[in-house]
C-alpha cells in the first residue's frame, strides 16, 4: 500500500484542545481509533476532511463533492460552551447559514436587481458567505463579502461559492484566522 494522495492544497490543522481523561465507550475501539474520545473524534474529524478535500480536489465541479466539502469547512468551525473538541461543530456550514444561499430575479440587462419591478426577470441564486470564528466567546460570524458570489442554479451557486473559497482559503482557516485576529 503507498503513500496516501496529497491534497493540491496543504491542509493545516486546527488546533483544537482535547485534554481530559474521557474513555471510549465499551465497543466503540474498533470504530474509533485510540485510548482518548476527544482525541479519537478530532482523528476521525480530521480523517474525513481530508477524504472531502481529495474528492473536491479530484472534480471541483461536482455539485456533491461541492456541498460536502463546504458543509464541513474549517472556516465554519465553531466551538459552543469551551474551545475543546468536546463542544466543536464542524458540519454544518451550509447547513447553520454560514453559506446563504436565496434566489433573486435581477434584471439580466444589468446583472442588477432593478426598482422597476418589471425588468426583474431572470432567475438567480446569490450566496453570501459567512464564517465564523472558533471560539466560543465570538457569537458573531464575518461577512466574506468578498468570496460572495451566485449562479443560474442552487447547484451552480454552490460550485461557484466552493469554488471562490478554495481560491481564497484552501482547505484550511489560516486566512481567516488572520482576519479574525483571535
Amino acid at each position: 500500500m503507498g503513500e496516501p494522495p496529497t491534497p493540491q492544497k496543504p491542509i493545516v490543522r486546527v488546533e483544537i484542545p482535547c485534554e481530559g481523561d474521557a474513555k471510549l465507550p465499551e465497543g466503540m475501539e474498533g470504530v474509533l481509533r485510540g485510548e482518548n474520545l476527544y482525541r479519537a473524534l478530532q482523528s476521525n474529524r480530521e480523517d474525513r476532511w481530508r477524504r472531502l478535500v481529495l474528492a473536491y480536489e479530484e472534480d471541483p465541479t461536482d455539485f456533491y463533492c461541492a456541498w460536502r466539502w463546504l458543509n464541513e469547512h474549517p472556516i465554519f468551525y465553531r466551538c459552543h460552551r469551551e474551545l475543546h473538541e468536546r463542544s466543536l461543530t464542524d458540519d454544518r456550514g451550509i447547513l447553520d447559514s454560514c453559506i446563504e444561499v436565496k434566489p433573486v430575479k435581477i434584471n439580466p440587462k444589468t446583472a442588477r436587481i432593478s426598482e422597476d419591478d418589471t425588468k426583474n426577470t431572470k432567475l438567480e441564486f446569490w450566496v453570501e458567505v459567512m464564517p465564523r470564528s472558533i471560539k466560543p466567546e465570538h457569537a458573531i460570524s464575518l461577512h466574506d463579502y468578498q468570496r460572495d458570489t451566485g449562479g443560474d442554479t442552487y447547484e451552480l451557486a454552490i460550485v461557484e461559492v466552493a469554488r471562490e473559497i478554495y481560491a481564497y482559503h484552501g482547505n484550511d482557516r489560516v486566512m481567516l484566522d488572520k482576519e479574525w485576529k483571535q
